[in-house]
């Protein structure tokens, strides 16, 4: 496991998946962008872009790729409409994540699972077992027997 932050592991990834982007896709990127990444991407971590996969193959973390469609929506994406459905499906995550965590129903399904399961009684027959009795107890049991003694 590598030592690494996610933001030292992003910046590092973003700046050498846009040194090997295309050159139209690299210029519709704002200097400032380039500038801050390339100032920022001093770590020692290492990252080789493999440019024979597709982005969503390689090992990047999860941070670069959300970064990379935040490019993809502000820059490169070409039409409106477009932008306005990866606006629209993004809305859509997060209103799904939200109902997924929401607080207040978050152990809703497991109390309702709780109170409809009805515990089933078992019936369980118990036999009375005499205690068996060690071959020591026996033999003291038959001397005091034989001098009559309780």
């Amino acid at each position: 496991m590598d030592s690494y932050s996610n933001a030292e592991r992003m910046v590092v990834e973003v700046k050498e998946i846009m040194d090997n982007l295309d050159e139209e896709l690299y210029r519709k990127i704002p200097q400032k962008i380039k500038n801050v990444f390339e100032k920022e991407s001093q770590s020692e971590y290492k990252f080789q872009y493999d440019t024979t996969k597709s982005l969503l193959e390689q090992d990047v973390c999860s941070d670069t790729k959300n970064f990379i469609f935040l490019l993809y929506r502000d820059y490169w994406c070409s039409s409106s409409q477009e932008k306005e459905q990866l606006n629209q499906r993004l809305i859509e995550a997060k209103t799904e994540k939200a109902k997924k965590y929401e607080t207040n129903n978050l152990f809703q399904e497991q109390r309702t699972d709780f109170i409809k399961t009805e515990p089933q009684e078992e019936e369980t027959q118990v036999e009375l077992i005499a205690p068996k009795e060690s071959i020591m107890a026996k033999i003291i049991s038959k001397i005091k027997n034989f001098f009559h003694i309780k």
